[in-house]
């Protein structure tokens, strides 16, 4: 399956331009989610590690959507790893392989 993560770091911060983006490369399932990185449990990032299967393909506009920090994103990889899931990011000139292959 094919799931999108989207992030705005303020309540104010629009996700509709992340959402397009996604949807333009054939996303359908997006969690969505508002808030600092920094203070904030990320609840949707949370669940949808937790629902990913083997095989599932997981996108996000940017890397800064999803981490602040090489470590954390790291760390999240090795559980989209560990889910037999893969990671890729997307860029508006369309749909680009992660340079980290969760693999």
């Amino acid at each position: 399956m094919k799931i999108g993560y989207a992030r705005g770091s303020t309540q104010d911060q629009n996700l509709s331009f992340q959402i397009e983006e996604l949807k333009k490369e054939g996303w359908r399932k997006i969690f969505k989610e508002k808030g600092s990185g920094v203070h904030s449990k990320r609840i949707e990032l949370e669940k949808m590690i937790e629902q990913l299967r083997e095989g599932d393909q997981v996108i996000i506009y940017k890397l800064d959507r999803v981490a602040r920090s090489t470590k954390e994103l790291l760390n999240i990889c090795d559980k989209i790893n560990e889910a037999g899931a893969s990671f890729n990011h997307c860029q508006s000139l369309g749909l680009i392989q992660a340079v980290l292959e969760v693999k």
